[in-house]
């Protein structure tokens, strides 16, 4: 007997649901970075405002998470 309607059992629909949740949270992850990326280049700032980076901070940040 052939069964007409998609009958999904609870692990099958949790992994879909994890797996689009998780995709959607990456996509918005990306499109927030891009778009701060994209005002320091365009601003030099990453707030809307026109004060710039203290690079000294950020290289020093940077240092200190590289080790």
């Amino acid at each position: 007997m052939s069964k007409t309607r998609l009958q999904l059992n609870k692990e099958t629909f949790v992994a879909i649901f994890f797996t689009v949740l998780m995709t959607t949270l990456i996509i918005a992850t990306l499109v927030s970075t891009v778009t701060v990326l994209r005002r320091i280049y365009l601003n030099g700032s990453a707030d809307g405002n026109q004060n710039p980076i203290d690079t000294e901070s950020v290289n020093e940040a940077l240092r200190i998470l590289s080790m």
